[in-house]
């Protein structure tokens, strides 16, 4: 199944792959959709190919490759940084 999810991806797309999640809070799914319903608490994006070459959405050139970004939209300013 996997072979012919990646045969079908390639063939519409080439290597190239983006995904990206969202998540939301305060909807309800049985009534409307997400799309201009709730607050986006947090997001996610992967950026790669299916043979594995990924971006790199890391900060800087020193620092670890990152092929995937991890955005929290709740953050209010007072968090610690970790």
């Amino acid at each position: 199944m996997r072979a012919l999810f990646v045969a079908e991806v390639r063939k519409r797309f080439g290597s190239s792959l983006l995904v990206i999640s969202v998540q939301v809070k305060d909807i309800d799914l049985s009534k409307e959709s997400p799309c201009g319903h709730g607050y986006v608490t947090c997001f996610s994006i992967y950026g790669g190919t299916v043979d594995n070459e990924v971006c790199n959405f890391a900060a800087d050139e020193k620092a670890p490759h990152q092929d995937q970004l991890w955005v929290d939209t709740m953050l209010d300013g007072n968090e610690v940084s970790q």
